[in-house]
């Protein structure tokens, strides 16, 4: 637990660059995300062979009450497969590598002394809330698969929460480490930080921009 809460908590990225003797490498912080990331993909795989029956209830039950209400849930157009988690490490290092580049950008944009190679330590780093609290939910949601007779509002909540404080932990993971190692303002920081979610947002606003002018 102390090592997980070390990993968690890196040191070397709130000293200051010209401090460190032998600065953490690029790779390191991908190289510890897409560990956390196999692990807790081979651990929901294996709960979702151990708990199959019930899983396979679920779905059966999502079908059922699709085909009564005459239009398929989500839930209902996938199939469960055991072997899904196992591509966890593909997508965080997919996650990283985008935010990374988002990132560097608006860097870039502020004139901020950031490389690209320490944004790529960071994000990674800064990520491994998101991959740990996620795949804690993942367990959880194999455990006890949502079903229309076992769907919860307080369980959502609870796990929208739980998302809220991983991305809390990430950002301050990334913004005092970016901003402490590089010496810079972390305003400025906290904005590199938000450029993803933002992104993301301005996407969003344009599909359902796009989406009402067609309809």
């Amino acid at each position: 637990m102390l090592q997980l809460l070390s990993l968690l908590h890196p040191r070397p990225l709130y000293q200051p660059a010209a401090a460190l003797q032998a600065p953490a490498p690029w790779w390191s912080g991908p190289a510890a995300l897409l560990a956390y990331s196999a692990v807790f993909g081979l651990l929901q795989s294996a709960t979702a062979l151990l708990n199959a029956d019930v899983l396979n209830e679920a779905h059966a039950e999502w079908l059922r009450a699709a085909a009564l209400s005459g239009s398929p849930a989500i839930e209902a157009t996938i199939t469960p497969s055991p072997w899904r988690p196992l591509l966890f490490p593909l997508y965080w290092l997919a996650y990283a590598t985008f935010c990374t580049l988002l990132r560097w950008g608006m860097a870039s944009l502020q004139a901020l002394e950031f490389g690209l190679a320490r944004i790529a330590l960071v994000t990674s780093w800064a990520a491994l809330p998101f991959a740990i609290i996620g795949g804690l939910l993942g367990v959880v949601n194999l455990l006890f698969p949502y079903s229309p007779d076992n769907y919860s509002v307080g369980r959502i909540w609870l796990s929208a929460l739980a998302v809220g404080l991983a991305f809390a932990w990430e950002g301050l993971i990334f913004v005092r480490g970016a901003a402490t190692s590089n010496a810079v303002r972390r305003g400025p920081t906290a904005l590199v930080w938000l450029t993803p979610a933002i992104f993301f947002l301005i996407v969003v606003a344009l599909y359902i921009f796009v989406a009402q002018a067609v309809s």
